[in-house]
């Protein structure tokens, strides 16, 4: 059976992890996939990837993260290189960001300061 000791390890993809729209979670994410929010979540999320609030979304928390997009819901604070509020997507609190995207219908209720340099995980906390 030599073809397995010579075969390569298959790279898989990280999984995102989900919120859905019947969910409510209170506590903390650490996650090196995407995060995806549904339902209701209050805590921290600290992400290597993306966090999604979709529409019916609801977040009370704080945010750590390459690039958040908000359809839904946040109130607190946000971290990110890249933050994109959606058509009806609201974020009251802060956000500390290196690109703000704000479209048509989207809403920032706070203060907003423009970061310096790269937003890493490592920077906010291990994931």
């Amino acid at each position: 059976m030599a073809i397995f000791s010579t075969e390569k390890e298959v790279k898989r993809d990280v999984t995102p992890t989900i919120i859905g729209n019947r969910d409510s979670i209170t506590g903390e994410i650490h996650a090196e996939s995407d995060v995806l929010i549904d339902g209701k979540f209050k805590g921290d999320i600290y992400a290597k990837q993306s966090i999604s609030v979709i529409a019916g979304g609801c977040v009370e928390g704080n945010f750590h993260a390459d690039k958040v997009i908000v359809s839904g819901k946040v109130t607190g604070m946000v971290r990110a290189n890249q933050v994109v509020i959606k058509g009806g997507g609201l974020i009251e609190g802060e956000i500390a960001y290196r690109i703000l995207i704000i479209e048509e219908n989207g809403a920032l209720e706070g203060k907003c300061a423009l970061l310096k340099q790269n937003v890493l995980a490592e920077d906010a906390k291990e994931a």
